[in-house]
């Protein structure tokens, strides 16, 4: 399971920063992205541990009693053996960021099944998406000196 990162509007804001500076290899594009894809790994790991919302802030589904059962004692929603948050990843491929969750059942709760709900885990939006964006404003005020 995995979502993509696509930042509209980079290549003219790499066009721009390789016009004012030394870096004519382009190498911007790939300190963005790698800048951007980290943040994001960081705020999933970081919410999955902490919150028990989908990236809009709305709380995930509850457990079955079933599942309640079933579970190890006091562990909560998507933290059971902490495989999940383990693997989620980041990787710069071409012009995108990728974040992923490689294990088997991360792709179930990312879009639900016909037995089991939604319990979105990755996706950028509201406060993670806010963060991003000053981000990328740091990156360049501080590139120049700002």
């Amino acid at each position: 399971m995995s979502i993509t990162i696509e930042v509209k509007g980079l290549d003219q804001v790499v066009d721009r920063l390789n016009r004012f500076t030394d870096n004519s290899g382009g190498g911007f594009r790939e300190d963005i992205l790698k800048l951007i894809g980290n943040q994001v790994r960081d705020q999933t790991v970081a919410r999955i541990a902490a919150t028990g919302l989908d990236p809009s802030g709305k709380p995930w589904a509850p457990l079955s009693p079933q599942t309640v059962a079933r579970k190890r004692h006091g562990s909560r929603t998507m933290i059971d053996t902490g495989r999940l948050m383990s693997s989620v990843a980041m990787d710069v491929v071409g012009d995108e960021a990728r974040i992923s969750i490689p294990v088997p059942y991360a792709a179930h709760h990312q879009s639900g099944t016909s037995k089991m709900p939604q319990r979105q885990l990755v996706g950028l939006e509201g406060q993670q998406l806010q963060e991003v964006v000053e981000t990328i404003n740091n990156f360049v005020t501080d590139l120049f000196g700002g």
